[in-house]
This record gives structure tokens, C-alpha cells and sequence, in this order.
């Protein structure tokens, strides 16, 4: 755990600096894929299944929260694809011309845990106590404004209000019950897989919240768009929609 986040940290400090160069420095073409962070375990594994059939291309993943992301595209940073887990920011960032048309690629789903050796049973037995409860932060993190959104047509935001501790991103909400700084969280169901330290209390109806949508899409005039709709589109194959429904996620129907 303590290696992954690491390797977070250093990947978003160095994207600060990646250049708009199109080689790597053995001739490979570089696709730098933008991505929601509750995507990094399966992109990893992904990363390495595509390089093998596409040697030619480098992948270099750059993770944080969508709503970040979004903000990072309009303010022009060299990102070749986008990967979303928030339908809006896909839709403002079309509207803005700043990407092509995407692809729906993944669906997720909403649920409340809380640390392995808890005694809460639900969120109706948690509202009884006086423990903290972490979301994402709903200004920029899709996993917050899904579960505000949660709360608020259960009609617990209001009880909750002082009792709220706010994530970065998906990850950082849930290692708040990890580590403590709250008894519960709400978080995708595709993040419980990795963890030992966290039980799912409950499982949110989805009528409780909006679709939990993810797309991918081709940033405009981003030079390399061969290699990037060939990365997209192997995203949206079976061996990648596999591998995205064993780390827990949605995989779209079929058409």
C-alpha cells in the first residue's frame, strides 16, 4: 500500500514536467492517459497486457481525482486520452471542443464501509452514534457528489453535516476509515476488493444516486492519435472489460 501511494505521488509530480515530446528515449511512441484514481489497479494490469501486443507504445498513466483531471485539460496539459469517472466533466470537456466524441467504458456502484473490526451494521445504526463519516470532496471528486447525492435523498446530509471528513479522491476517503480519521466512508464498490481493513456495511441502492458512468475519449490536437484511439479502443475489448470486472467494476452490455 505504502509503495502504491508513493508511486501516486511521484507520478503526479512528474507530470508537472512531462514534455509534449512524442518519443521515449528508446523509440517508443508515449500515450499519456489522464485517469480517474479508482482506476489505477486495473490500469496497471492493463498497461502491461497492451504493451505486449503494442511494443511500439509506451503508456505513462497520470492519476488523480476527475474533477482535477477536467481542470488540468482546460488548462492545456499534454494528456493524449481521458479516462472519466464523472459523465459531466466527459461532457463538459466535449462541449469545450477540447475532446473528441468517447465511448461509455464502465459502470460502478456505491457502498458504505467501515474498519474490519466494526460493530456498525449500517448507515441508519451509524446516524445513532457520534462518529465521523468520509466522503470525497463533491466540488471536484465524482465519489463525493455520488454520495452526497446519497445523503442527501436519504435525508441524512443534514445530520451528517458536522460529522463529515472530505477525501482528495476515492482512495484517500477510504484510507480515512483505515486509518481512523472516520468510522465509515462511502465509496465505490470497486475499492473494498484490494483492502483487508475494511468491511462493507452496506450496499447503496443505485436508485439513490446518478449512474455511476465512465468514459474514455481522444484529447483534441493531441498528436499522437493513431497510437491513443489504439489504446482507447483496446480498453473498450474483452481481455481490458475483464480484467475491469475482476477489480470490481461494471462492465457495460453489449450492444
Amino acid at each position: 500500500m505504502k509503495y502504491k501511494w508513493l508511486k501516486l505521488f511521484v507520478m503526479g509530480i512528474s507530470f508537472a514536467f512531462i514534455l509534449v515530446g512524442c518519443r521515449s528515449n528508446d523509440g517508443k511512441t508515449v500515450i499519456t492517459v489522464a485517469a480517474a484514481t479508482s482506476l489505477v489497479d486495473s490500469l496497471e494490469e492493463i498497461e502491461i497486457e497492451f504493451e505486449k501486443e503494442h511494443p511500439e507504445i509506451d503508456i505513462l498513466c497520470h492519476y488523480a481525482s476527475t474533477g482535477s483531471l477536467r481542470k488540468q485539460i482546460e488548462q492545456g496539459a499534454p494528456i493524449d486520452v481521458f479516462l472519466s469517472a464523472s459523465e459531466t466533466d466527459y461532457q463538459l470537456l466535449v462541449e469545450q471542443g477540447l475532446l473528441e466524441e468517447g465511448e461509455l467504458l464502465l459502470h460502478n456502484s456505491l457502498v458504505v464501509v467501515a474498519g474490519e473490526e466494526s460493530s456498525i451494521r449500517s448507515l441508519n445504526e451509524f446516524a445513532k452514534s457520534d462518529g465521523k463519516i468520509a466522503i470525497g470532496n463533491p466540488s471536484f471528486v465524482p465519489v463525493g457528489v455520488y454520495g452526497e447525492r446519497a445523503l442527501i435523498n436519504l435525508k441524512l446530509l443534514e445530520d451528517f453535516q458536522e460529522r463529515l471528513v472530505y477525501g482528495k479522491d476515492v482512495k484517500h476517503v477510504k484510507t480515512l476509515v483505515e486509518q481512523g480519521a472516520s468510522e465509515v466512508a462511502i465509496v465505490y464498490a470497486s475499492e473494498v476488493k484490494e483492502s483487508d481493513h475494511l468491511q462493507v456495511i452496506e450496499e447503496l441502492p443505485s436508485s439513490l444516486y446518478p449512474p455511476i458512468n465512465y468514459y474514455t475519449a481522444i484529447v483534441v490536437d493531441n498528436k499522437k492519435n493513431d497510437e491513443a484511439n489504439t489504446f482507447m479502443q483496446f480498453l473498450l475489448e474483452k481481455q481490458a472489460q475483464t480484467l475491469f470486472a475482476e477489480n470490481g467494476f461494471i462492465i457495460k452490455e453489449k450492444e
